[in-house]
């Protein structure tokens, strides 16, 4: 049961420090909604003033549209007006010849004069902000007609017409710069309400975790205080574990999986049957049992101690027969290169060497030399005890043939 208590208690601790630190990525990102929202506000700020400055160039722009479409106007009607003050005599000479061309000349003029008049009107209407430019303008125009030829006025005309179409394209662009502006202004507008939307569901949310944090809290309290009263409870029995005496090594293991009830049952049992041995020494009962234990520890270390000398002496026998295998192959090379040599230095004679054992005495020839020898699997270096050397030396006198055999011990 307290196992199950501390589970529980550290599953609501680590349920606890996710709940902190999720608040705390929420905070996070709610203080970076709110640099969000003020960077929003100052591009606000910012395209509104731009919009100020758009509207103003916009008024600008129509000014001057204005400006140049009265200029145009003065223009045609200044083209049209009568030059016969401008002529010269000879050119009123002239005229006065033709004046049949005169009525139809005033006909003209009479239209001409009706379109002045409404060009006037126009003037008229524009003067109340621009006179004063609009005199000065005109008297330019009329001394550059007077001085111009028709195709320079006509050129100039066409140039103005360029200018007005420049000016409208111009007025076109601003308009589309300000509806660009107006739909970046909504689009902000749009994303704003979504932000403080957002800051909303943010807000109740952390409002949520904060009612969710002090209900753990409660709970955790709680538990801490129920968890602190089994400890109390653990430690009581504890210690009427201890006032039982000692107990074996798989008593624990024994008894952990039954049941509260079963081990109250067992416990009174064991009660009645220990009110049997009231009149036996628990000391000395407690003593027996320790040195039971103590000598199932010391038998146990005295099979392995067994266990690991019989191991070492197998391993002194395999040690001592590699030894004995060592010292035979060595000899039988230095036999082998004795037998070579001596060959060598005496002519027609045989050396050989032989290992003597123990068993040969001191006297004992053994007659193996260096052929294969087989290995003895219980023998130990002390059944070497020489080498003797055996030497056979044939000398030719006449016709007799003379042995010689000298044995050597070394």
């Amino acid at each position: 049961l307290i196992s199950q208590l501390d589970q529980k208690i550290t599953e609501h601790v680590t349920e606890q420090q996710k709940t902190d630190a999720k608040r705390a990525h929420d905070k996070s990102e709610l203080e970076q909604l709110k640099q969000d929202i003020a960077n929003a506000n100052k591009q606000k700020q910012i395209i509104s003033k731009a919009l100020e400055n758009k509207e103003k160039s916009l008024a600008d722009v129509r000014t001057q549209l204005d400006q140049l479409e009265a200029s145009m106007a003065m223009k045609q009607a200044e083209m049209n007006t009568d030059l016969i003050d401008h002529l010269s005599l000879d050119e009123k000479n002239l005229l006065s010849r033709l004046n049949p061309e005169i009525t139809e000349l005033k006909e003209k003029l009479i239209t001409c004069r009706t379109d002045r008049i409404e060009y006037e009107t126009r003037k008229a209407e524009l003067e109340t902000n621009l006179t004063t430019n609009l005199m000065r303008r005109k008297q330019e125009l009329e001394a550059l007609i007077s001085s111009a030829e028709n195709d320079v006025m006509l050129s100039e005309a066409e140039s103005k017409k360029q200018e007005l179409a420049d000016a409208k394209s111009f007025v076109e662009d601003a308009r589309q710069e300000l509806k660009r502006v107006s739909d970046s202004i909504v689009q902000l507008t749009k994303e704003l309400n979504k932000i403080k939307d957002e800051k909303t569901k943010l807000k109740t949310l952390e409002d949520n975790y904060e009612r969710k944090l002090q209900d753990d809290a409660r709970e955790l309290e709680q538990l801490l205080s129920r968890r602190n009263i089994l400890l109390a409870k653990q430690e009581e029995y504890s210690k009427k574990i201890r006032e039982l005496g000692p107990l074996s090594s798989d008593a624990f293991d024994t008894y952990k999986r039954k049941g509260v009830k079963e081990l109250l049952k067992m416990l009174h049992r064991c009660n009645e049957q220990l009110q049997q041995f009231s009149h036996v020494n628990k000391k000395a009962l407690d003593q027996y049992v320790n040195f039971t234990e103590q000598r199932e520890e010391l038998q146990r270390r005295q099979a392995e101690l067994d266990a690991g000398d019989e191991k070492i002496k197998e391993l002194i026998s395999v040690l001592d027969q590699r030894k004995d295998e060592s010292i035979e192959r060595t000899f039988k090379g230095v036999a082998r290169h004795f037998r070579e040599v001596f060959s060598e230095l005496v002519q027609g004679g045989h050396g050989h060497l032989v290992m003597m054992k123990k068993k040969d005495g001191d006297h004992g020839d053994d007659d193996d030399d260096d052929g294969p020898r087989e290995s003895d699997v219980e023998g130990r270096v002390e059944k070497y005890i020489g080498v003797k050397v055996k030497a056979c030396t044939s000398v030719k006198m006449n016709s007799f043939a003379f042995i010689k055999i000298e044995l050597l011990n070394i």
